[in-house]
């Protein structure tokens, strides 16, 4: 039985996590891009902040090696980004 499965290269990793900083700032979270500390490909991740400037950080997007990586409130991410990856519960 092969259970093997490819893995999302780098690039497209990187180009799910900012669709869903782009999701995030049509909802008035604005997200920004930082430097995590750590060794390509992990040194950036997208801190996203809101609603509107207005409040603290509240999550962090990057990726983990499989894909785009959500360090948030379950909630946030089902409402406004959970659409677009089919998922809204």
């Amino acid at each position: 039985m092969d259970t093997s499965f490819a893995t999302p290269s780098t690039d497209e990793q990187y180009r799910q996590a900012a669709k869903w900083a782009g999701l995030l700032w049509q909802a008035d979270y604005p997200t920004e891009l930082h430097s995590t500390g750590q060794d390509e490909p992990f040194h950036r991740e997208w801190r996203v902040f809101g609603p509107g400037w207005n409040g603290p950080q509240v999550a962090t997007i990057d990726i983990d090696g499989c894909g785009a990586s959500w360090h948030g409130p379950d909630e946030l991410w089902l409402t406004v980004i959970g659409p677009s990856e089919g998922v809204t519960d």
